[in-house]
């Protein structure tokens, strides 16, 4: 059903993927599912695109390492980048979050940090934000030296960011958790150990 030419139909299956995803073995999402869905990256509506980003966080559990390392990376990152659409983009860079953990370590420091660092300077304020957002939930995804040269300075870039959501989404309370004093001392930790000798 997924190679089907039929947007309305590819569509449904996209927004109901959510109801059967789980039964799919993961050799038929990486070979017959996938290559079709992958399609949808390059499609010319916008609707299609966006809920093809949208479902990859339901797929990529499933893919195989070289598909999720190799091709998904690629996609997004081509959306990412390059789409028109600034909710596109935005949701593109939720999904990189959201996936970062599950990307082989090598995936993970080529494309990671380098992906949410260009998202920080994207026009759409709220693909800046999504962007501090996937950084913190990819805290521990990065070596001491990739927080200190990429993942730190656009950080702090955006504290003096003209949005005020996304200077919001930025602050150290807020984008740590300050209902979550776990989750705030490992960010603090973290930081501490990037700066202090």
């Amino acid at each position: 059903l997924f190679s089907s030419p039929d947007r309305a139909l590819r569509m449904q299956l996209l927004q109901q993927l959510h109801l059967f995803v789980e039964f799919l073995p993961e050799a038929t999402v990486d070979a017959q599912i996938f290559p079709h869905v992958a399609q949808g990256f390059l499609d010319t509506n916008p609707a299609i695109r966006e809920q093809t980003v949208k479902s990859m966080v339901l797929l990529a559990p499933r893919l195989g390492e070289g598909p999720r390392g190799r091709d998904l990376p690629r996609l997004l990152l081509r959306v990412q980048a390059s789409d028109e659409q600034g909710p596109i983009r935005c949701n593109a860079t939720v999904c990189l979050g959201r996936l970062g953990p599950l990307l082989p370590p090598a995936a993970r420091q080529r494309v990671l940090a380098p992906a949410l660092a260009r998202a920080t300077r994207d026009p759409f304020p709220p693909a800046r934000a999504a962007a501090v957002a996937a950084f913190a939930a990819t805290h521990g995804c990065y070596t001491a030296q990739e927080c200190a040269s990429r993942v730190l300075p656009a950080l702090c870039a955006l504290t003096n960011d003209p949005h005020p959501g996304v200077r919001k989404e930025v602050s150290l309370p807020h984008t740590m958790g300050a209902g979550d004093p776990i989750a705030m001392g490992q960010w603090v930790l973290w930081v501490w150990v990037l700066w202090v000798p």
